[in-house]
């Protein structure tokens, strides 16, 4: 049944924009494909064109491998599977059919459109070599005889197909650039809007200056030390930003207290992981990252809040980012106490790994600023 829905239904909405609006585009155009394979399909089986009938079958087969990939997150892989598919049938019925003065011919540059819009730049210019290699390897079988279309095609047929081709792709390269483009000044603005809030979480807190920016860079070059892929390291970085954006709704009289918190204090205090989940879960370009403002409280013996998780049930990322934070946090003058010197960090790390910390994360963050040993 899982596999079913994973095929069927359109991909689940995710934080990653730009991934989340190509999939959903993907599974439209296969959906698509497979209809019109599927209509098609009949149509030669009422014709009894067996050649054509075997054709869309093997497209709409396709179109029904690409939905699986695309369900299972291997989405380069179902678009480029599809484009491929798109390609071949072209092909297919042109060199079945009317050849290069067949009107269909023209399907060229939706082939081309397809991977504009499903892949990148470096993809448009492949499938643009590719259709002229399809227009020039028509024209070269069909002069060998491999086939005798209704009408023959001359080099002025192929020129000028070709030419056609060249000026589409390079209007929907800028398309593409422009798209891009978009992409990342849309990216940006998120990424800039997130060092807003974490500079406000630092007034509101009263943390040492440029904190979040410290520890979601030493999070960030710690994962990919610890072969996180980028897609992690994006919500890493974010959640970082965020890590403690649930404060923003705790009272002053605890989050100011000059002293020790008492029961009812602290228990408000470790409220802040959830609040900070409440805060964000409707922001779809945040849900992933939720899991260090939720998680960056717990520890690897059990003894942290909100949940009490235990070892590897603690996202890793919130384990990464609980040791950077740790050590920027020990490192910094705080109102109750001077910061700590390297040294005497560095031992409590060493001593709190298998306690507090994951051991693999607090090894490889020594290590990787120099200390390890």
């Amino acid at each position: 049944m899982r596999t079913l829905k994973r095929i069927f239904l359109p991909p689940r909405r995710t934080d990653d924009i730009a991934h989340a609006q190509n999939a959903s585009l993907l599974y439209w155009m296969l959906a698509a494909g497979m209809l019109a394979a599927l209509l098609l399909g009949v149509v030669n089986w009422v014709e009894a064109d067996q050649r054509e009938l075997i054709a869309f079958l093997l497209f709409g087969a396709a179109c029904l491998v690409g939905l699986y990939l695309n369900g299972a997150g291997r989405y380069v892989l179902g678009a480029a599977l599809f484009c491929a598919a798109v390609l071949a049938i072209i092909d297919f019925i042109l060199f079945d059919a009317g050849g290069l003065h067949d009107t269909g011919a023209a399907a060229f540059l939706v082939f081309i459109l397809c991977t504009t819009l499903l892949l990148d730049r470096r993809a448009l210019w492949l499938a643009t070599a590719l259709a002229l290699a399809s227009v020039l390897a028509l024209y070269l079988l069909q002069q060998a005889g491999f086939y005798h279309p209704t009408v023959l095609a001359t080099p002025r047929t192929v020129v000028i197909l070709s030419i056609l081709i060249l000026i589409f792709s390079l209007v929907m390269a800028s398309v593409r650039n422009a798209w891009d483009t978009h992409l990342r000044l849309l990216a940006e603005s998120y990424d800039l809007t997130l060092q807003g809030w974490s500079k406000a979480l630092e007034y509101r807190d009263g943390e040492t200056e440029g904190h979040s920016q410290r520890v979601t860079r030493l999070a960030v070059d710690l994962a990919r030390r610890l072969g996180r892929g980028e897609d992690e390291i994006a919500i890493i970085r974010r959640g970082a930003y965020l890590h403690d954006i649930g404060k923003m709704a705790i009272p002053d009289r605890v989050l100011y207290k000059p002293g020790p918190l008492d029961a009812g204090e602290r228990a408000i205090m470790e409220q802040h992981p959830l609040l900070a989940a409440r805060m964000l879960a409707g922001i779809a370009y945040l849900r992933s990252a939720l899991v260090i403002p939720l998680s960056h409280h717990e520890y690897w013996d059990g003894s942290g809040y909100p949940e009490g998780l235990r070892g590897d049930a603690i996202p890793m990322a919130a384990r990464i980012f609980t040791v950077v934070d740790h050590w920027d946090a020990l490192r910094s003058d705080r109102p109750y106490r001077k910061a700590w010197d390297a040294p005497k960090t560095i031992a409590y790390l060493r001593d709190n790994a298998g306690k507090l910390y994951d051991p693999r994360v607090v090894a490889e963050f020594l290590e990787m600023i120099g200390t390890g040993g």
